[in-house]
């Protein structure tokens, strides 16, 4: 029996509620056992839960991983074609540069050709014409020089002879190297056309 002391400091007997009544210890032990049977079982699915949980978020850093892959090898592709594009830009720069020179060094080249065969055809030309007028007339370059003792008549006629023969050897001379130049010309222009038409 239970019992319960008063403010006056006597005992009073406590009567029991209708629940702890009708509680008999047996059924005080079913219902705790019932109890954690309900607490292992949230307890299960808790950790069911957790694991599923856990599973889905591995996946996740699977798939982060993949993206962050993805994303790195995009990255290292546009560092790359950038990197590419650099370089083919470099070396057209180069190869523009390089024709640029070989044009400008085979324009040169033709123009010193073209210049050095109008001036030898020209001064054969001119040569000539001096050379068929009557009395022939010598430029200074092929004048032979006065030796003293050497004022007759034949040595005059030998002088002029050699005169005329050294303008004769010049204005070959002119038109050989006239030729040349032409074909050094010619060799120049076919080079330019091919590098156009290229």
């Amino acid at each position: 029996m239970n019992t319960r002391r008063l403010k006056d400091g006597t005992n009073a007997l406590q009567v029991p509620t209708a629940g702890e009544a009708s509680l008999s210890p047996r059924s005080k032990q079913g219902s705790s056992h019932q109890i954690l049977e309900n607490i292992l079982t949230e307890v299960k699915l808790f950790s069911l839960n957790t694991i599923s949980a856990i599973h889905s978020l591995k996946e996740e850093v699977v798939e982060v991983k993949e993206a962050l892959k993805n994303i790195e090898t995009t990255i290292k592709y546009k560092e790359t074609e950038a990197t590419n594009k650099e370089k083919h830009d470099q070396e057209e720069k180069r190869l523009r540069q390089a024709h640029i020179s070989i044009w400008t060094e085979t324009l040169n080249e033709r123009k010193h050709a073209f210049f050095g065969f109008l001036k030898n055809e020209e001064k054969a030309k001119i040569y000539e014409a001096y050379l068929n007028k009557e009395p022939p007339f010598i430029p200074k370059i092929c004048l032979e020089k006065k030796v003293p003792g050497q004022d007759g008549d034949e040595w005059i006629a030998l002088k002029q002879d050699k005169e005329i023969a050294n303008t004769r050897h010049m204005i070959k001379q002119m038109k050989t190297y006239a030729k040349q130049y032409n074909e050094k010309r010619k060799k120049y222009r076919l080079r330019l056309c091919v590098d156009t038409t290229a």
